[in-house]
């Protein structure tokens, strides 16, 4: 019982530290180079970017705004724990973006269009994998990311083998 208490509290752990690592990669995506060279990124977050050019309103408001509607839909549909998480990482998203600081990295548009996403995506990835994985199998997976012996960092997950 106590083992699967502490794995419970790990999984717990290393999915609010995706979560924080998400938001950091993707404030940075958004200011470091997209915001800062005027490109627009899709969905939500590029509505939210659109409006906030037009309307001169904080994107960090209009992120929190715009997506409301989406998460009492994805509560409806998919659960209390998801729509608070989600609530959590917008929120984390808009403090990120209203309070730190990101330095304007490059003006080049090609790698502006290329890391720039690249660092939205992995924030989006890091934020949503453990998630995914405890909605689809529950506690019969395992994710772990470690250090590896002479330098590196090794990521393993399982999952359990479904036949139709």
């Amino acid at each position: 019982m106590l083992k699967k208490l502490m794995k419970r509290f790990g999984r717990t752990l290393l999915s609010f530290g995706l979560i924080v690592a998400g938001i950091f990669s993707a404030a940075f995506g958004l200011k470091g180079f997209l915001l800062s060279s005027r490109f627009i990124d899709g969905g939500v977050t590029g509505i939210s970017m659109l409006l906030s050019d037009v309307l001169h309103a904080p994107l960090s408001i209009l992120l929190l705004v715009i997506n409301l509607p989406f998460i009492a839909i994805g509560y409806r549909h998919i659960g209390r724990a998801f729509a608070i998480k989600s609530v959590l990482s917008i929120a984390g998203l808009s403090l990120c973006l209203a309070f730190v600081k990101f330095p304007d990295v490059t003006p080049d548009k090609l790698l502006t269009a290329v890391f720039g996403g690249f660092f939205i995506g992995a924030g989006i990835g890091l934020a949503n994998t453990i998630a995914r994985l405890q909605q689809l199998y529950d506690d019969d997976h395992e994710f772990d990311i470690r250090n590896r012996d002479g330098g590196g960092v090794e990521v393993v997950i399982v999952v359990p083998l479904r036949t139709a």
